[in-house]
């Protein structure tokens, strides 16, 4: 297989989720722009998310050992051409006889059932109900909307019972159809459910996110699509939920970055006034992302947001930026108008953590300016893709002295509490340690370690909202956060 082969070639492959992995270009570098899909196809497949590099193992062989296409293929299959073409006779007709779904009805009776048991148990689940809205900002309202729902242990069903083709294991035996404990988010078509995806409680090494076998992966337009709006690009389904209670806007979640509209939303796209492309901020993938939309639609603008607040918008959404004003930003750039309601709902009050939080006795300065103008001055900043000269002139994170110091003072009680030295100084690029938050360099920002050895990071942003945000040991993701208005 190819991911065997890219292993043995001293490239280090990390598995990402249940059937995809990353890891350093075998062209061009990096740390996690190559991916690889090694159940797809015949023999796996592979693309760089920076050199466009793509294919299988056989246009690997070819690419990067220098083969001709007959020597790569009688290596990967062991077979003349001839005796190929019967293999392939014999997988597209076994294929068909066993697709995913056999009855499209049963499939969507069971999935519906399960959407309404586990939104009525999400609604009683008091835990889940404040981390959602608490951390991804979504109102008691759209969680009902959109019927988010919530399983508290994994359950395993029959695959027929489901309306999906049975499969074997290699003893013979059929595989059980796993529904796993999580966060459960459903996808529709009109009113009908037509997938749903799981935000794993325990992912393990198996990936956060898990697809319900027989859901449409296709691109989901969230709500009713108006030509007369722009449409916002997004990756995940929380983030285009979020996005969509804040602006009401045409809002298309991707899925995943590499996903593709349809033909029918392809017309959409076309005919809508801009194309606002807002996918996750990612240096070595984005780029070529970007560049893919701006050559197929005309109207396409880059809007993604800026670094400052987050690599997307629920992370932006914590760090006190209004997503209305930054959609009103990005729709002044792009030279059209918003189409936002035409009375904006205010935005509900976030609940309170529960944590021990020790308030600043004077209000400090005010932190990060949300205003049309300054956004719009930080997207011109990223109207262009960076060229790779440019990232590679970069300076590596600086340590903060003031980090340094109160780390220092408190690395025993914290050490006590769980932390590990990587989570307080790791260097990762993707994954800094609390050391190297930007937080800090905040003057007013005040930090205590509050319940469970959580660290806790009180600061005001801009419109004079006192925003406390805490990160937890053995996770290092912020867990709550606060948000009071300036008595």
């Amino acid at each position: 297989m190819i991911l065997e082969r890219i292993a043995a070639l001293g490239f280090s492959m990390k598995r990402m989720t249940a059937g995809e992995y990353a890891g350093p270009c075998p062209w061009c570098g990096g740390r996690d722009r190559f991916r690889v899909w090694p159940d797809k196809s015949n023999s796996g497949r592979y693309w760089c998310r920076q050199c466009g590099k793509s294919g299988d193992e056989i246009q690997f062989l070819g690419d990067y050992e220098g083969m001709n296409f007959k020597e790569a293929r009688e290596l990967v299959t062991g077979t003349s051409l001839y005796m190929q073409g019967k293999q392939v006779q014999r997988r597209r007709k076994r294929d068909q006889e066993t697709k995913t779904v056999t009855s499209v009805s049963t499939w969507q009776q069971m999935t519906n059932q399960m959407v309404e048991a586990t939104h009525e148990k999400l609604l009683k689940h008091k835990e889940t109900l404040a981390w959602l809205k608490t951390d991804r900002g979504l109102t008691e309202k759209t969680i009902k909307d959109f019927r988010l729902g919530w399983l508290e242990r994994n359950e395993y069903r029959k695959r027929e019972e489901w309306g999906l083709a049975n499969k074997l294991k290699e003893d013979g035996k059929p595989t059980k159809l796993l529904i796993p404990a999580g966060l459960v988010i459903p996808s529709f078509s009109g009113k009908a459910v037509s997938g749903v995806k799981f935000r794993r409680s325990n992912p393990g090494d198996y990936g956060r996110y898990y697809a319900l076998p027989g859901s449409d992966i296709q691109p989901w337009f969230i709500g009713l699509y108006d030509p007369s709006k722009p449409v916002v690009i997004v990756e995940s389904e929380l983030d285009g939920i979020l996005l969509y209670q804040e602006t009401g806007t045409n809002t298309l979640v991707l899925r995943s970055a590499t996903n593709r509209p349809t033909l029918e939303q392809d017309k959409q796209l076309s005919a809508c006034p801009a194309v606002m492309v807002a996918l996750d901020t990612d240096e070595a993938g984005g780029k070529q992302t970007w560049k893919w939309w701006m050559e197929k639609f005309k109207n396409a603008k880059r809007s993604i947001i800026p670094k400052r607040w987050g690599k997307d918008h629920t992370e932006a959404w914590h760090n006190g930026l209004s997503l209305v004003e930054w959609y009103e930003a990005a729709c002044n750039l792009a030279g059209v108008t918003g189409g936002l309601y035409e009375k904006q709902q205010p935005v509900p009050a976030r609940e309170e953590s529960k944590n021990d939080i020790s308030e600043p006795e004077e209000p400090p300065a005010p932190f990060h300016p949300t205003n049309s103008s300054s956004l719009a001055t930080a997207f011109r900043s990223i109207s262009q893709p960076l060229d790779r000269k440019a990232r590679q002139q970069r300076k590596p994170a600086k340590l903060n002295l003031k980090a340094v110091k109160w780390l220092k003072e408190n690395r025993a009680a914290l050490r006590a509490q769980g932390w590990t030295p990587q989570e307080l100084y790791r260097a990762n690029r993707s994954k800094k340690g609390i050391v190297f938050l930007r937080l800090w360099n905040n003057d007013s920002l005040d930090v205590s370690i509050g319940k469970g050895g959580r660290i806790v990071f009180s600061f005001t942003n801009g419109t004079g909202q006192i925003i406390t945000q805490t990160a937890a040991p053995q996770s290092n993701l912020w867990a709550n956060h606060k948000l009071e208005r300036k008595k």
